[in-house]
């Protein structure tokens, strides 16, 4: 999953300010807002506009006239006045570097990554434009290239917190874990208020299954900004996946409310919806999910579930094989389509499903026991209780696998079995 570095603006502002070498910015107070935050951006012009005389000749003034021009949100004239800046004296490396800065804010990657080529084709020793390139690859998808970046980054400036957390946010994209836990915890270390290393080792918890480590940094990053979406969205998620249902919606809720075309929240609050039982409202949510991305699988297979439940099982069988057509690896898609031909009674095309699935996953109880139900359908006992049984094997603590050995044993006239089955079926729905 690739997520946008969403500190474009108001880090690049800060590394502006590295970069204008008559200018110096003042230490903030104890207790101050965190570098990233907006509140920042009114001191940084500031600290630029402070520099010595030697800044205020005619390229000065260009350069510090683009930095106000882009904490505005002007760059049309931002861009102009650095380019004039750059003009002047085509061997400055920082008015390249900050134009660099304001291409990748406006998201013209490839200016971008032009500009800090420059810049470093001067002076190979700009931490900053290096680090500037490396995210602007990133967002290309160039991830390769990005990690390089940001490692001669670090080795020129090895307390760069927002490069590691670039680099964490590459590994945790790659699955590299521990790789992304060793940068964003250096990170971290460093910035403690670097929202965007929380988030990151946030989702790097989560994949991890280490759900309480993940809610303690999303919330550590919604101290800091209370309307982090992303945070928002996947503290909600977590709180799903540890049942705290009602914590969940909260967080899923303010998601949405800040972003209504948060499709991920949007799919997340569907599953809420569907596992609180209520169906509607879970469509009613993969619809708009659907709409915003027509092609987010999750959404999709999750729509197909709650059709099912629905008995509206052409609608379901519409959405999996849709789902299967985007991803045909879709493991859940095939059991649901094949519920919904069984449901249908088109038994051949369930027990293609299922010999899929079991193909696929010869440990999979529940592909066994599906395939099951198809031979009970199809007056195949025998087969029956063979898949029956290996689901057993495989999970003996599958009730539904020994409720559903039980019929078949009784169709079979093996009453003695039969009875034990039930016995033990009901042992174990009593435990759950």
């Amino acid at each position: 999953m690739h997520r946008q570095v969403r500190t474009g603006l108001l880090l690049a502002l800060l590394l502006a300010t590295t970069l204008i070498a008559a200018c110096k910015p003042t230490k903030p107070p104890e207790g101050a807002a965190p570098t990233s935050a907006p509140s920042t951006q009114p001191a940084l012009l500031q600290s630029a506009q402070s520099a010595s005389p030697a800044s205020t000749q005619p390229e000065g003034d260009d350069f510090k006239q683009g930095l106000a021009q882009w904490n505005q949100g002007d760059f049309d004239a931002a861009i102009a006045s650095l380019t004039k800046a750059a003009q002047r004296d085509p061997n400055d490396a920082k008015a390249l570097a900050v134009r660099g800065m304001v291409y990748y804010d406006g998201s013209e990657l490839d200016k971008a990554i032009e500009d800090f080529t420059s810049s470093l084709r001067i002076d190979p020793n700009n931490s900053e434009a290096a680090r500037g390139r490396g995210r602007a690859y990133y967002e290309k998808g160039d991830l390769d290239h990005a990690l390089a970046d940001l490692k001669t980054a670090l080795q020129l400036n090895g307390d760069d917190s927002e490069a590691l957390a670039t680099s964490g946010l590459i590994h945790y994209e790659r699955d590299e874990l521990d790789k992304s836990l060793m940068s964003l915890d250096r990170a971290i270390k460093l910035d403690p208020k670097n929202t965007e290393a929380l988030v990151t080792r946030g989702l790097t918890y989560y994949e991890s299954d280490e759900l309480d480590k993940a809610v303690a940094d999303f919330t550590a990053a919604l101290v800091l900004d209370p309307k982090d979406g992303e945070a928002l969205r996947s503290r909600g998620r977590a709180y799903y996946d540890q049942d705290e249902m009602e914590k969940a919606l909260t967080d899923l809720n303010e998601a949405i409310r800040l972003n209504p075309k948060d499709a991920e929240a949007l799919v997340v609050r569907g599953l809420v919806y569907y596992d609180e039982d209520d169906p509607d409202k879970a469509i009613a949510d993969f619809d708009l999910a659907i709409r915003l991305d027509p092609e987010n699988v999750e959404a999709l297979q999750s729509r197909a579930a709650a059709y099912l439940d629905k008995d509206e099982f052409d609608k379901a069988l519409a959405d999996c094989n849709e789902t299967i057509r985007l991803e045909p690896e879709a493991d859940d898609a095939y059991e649901c389509r094949a519920k919904a031909y069984l449901a249908k009674g088109e038994l051949d095309k369930a027990l293609n499903d299922c010999n899929e699935l079991i193909r696929r996953d010869t440990q999979d109880a529940e592909g066994f026991c599906l395939r099951g139900q198809v031979y009970a359908s199809q007056k195949k006992w025998a087969k029956a209780v063979a898949d029956y049984s290996e689901a057993i094997r495989l999970d003996d603590e599958y009730a539904d696998a020994y409720s559903s050995r039980a019929a078949a044993y009784e169709k079979s006239g093996e009453s003695d079995k039969a009875k034990a089955d039930h016995s033990k079926a009901k042992e174990l729905e009593e435990e759950e």
